[in-house]
């Protein structure tokens, strides 16, 4: 029992009256349903923000270049979406305009009409050109369209082709 003082001074019992509430099957779900959104509004922020840098690092990392396996040591065959392939050192594949140097090419040989029943199809068919000996002697560069490139081999020294481009250079 609570007691009551009047303003004449006197005390009165009085029955304690409980403060206004919401009844208790309310009160857990409203502080669950306040929880539980903004436990998921933190958790949606904490996976927007793991998402976006996600995102940055791949852009920087591609931007930076780090994400190509050119290795500038090494020559490299590229494939055009036209069937062509070329030979050369890539340069600068992470930017917008990449080039290919000391390039070369294949050319199929012309057989002579006495060996037109053989067929031949090794590497000694197909001659390597060195890109400027053209009739229009063009530079030996060529600047890429990336979205023509089908995909790009770094070529190990040991092979045929290096081995080719180094012995026409000591020709030279």
């Amino acid at each position: 029992m609570e007691y009551r003082q009047r303003s004449t001074g006197r005390v009165t019992p009085r029955e304690a009256t409980p403060p206004q509430t919401q009844p208790a099957a309310q009160i857990g779900t409203t502080t669950s349903r306040k929880a539980s959104r903004s436990l998921s509004n933190r958790t949606l922020a904490i996976i927007g923000g793991v998402v976006l840098l996600v995102i940055a690092g791949l852009v920087a990392y591609q931007m930076l270049g780090a994400g190509t396996s050119v290795d500038k040591s090494k020559y490299q065959a590229v494939f055009l979406d036209n069937g062509h392939l070329y030979f050369g050192k890539l340069h600068g594949w992470s930017g917008n305009s990449p080039e290919l140097t000391d390039v070369y090419y294949f050319q199929p040989s012309q057989q002579s009409s006495n060996d037109s029943d053989e067929t031949d199809s090794s590497a000694g068919s197909q001659k390597l050109i060195k890109l400027g000996e053209e009739i229009h002697k063009p530079t030996d560069k060529i600047i890429l369209n990336k979205d023509a490139v089908l995909f790009i081999e770094n070529l190990e020294d040991d092979g045929q082709v290096v081995e080719a481009i180094k012995k026409d250079k000591e020709s030279e």
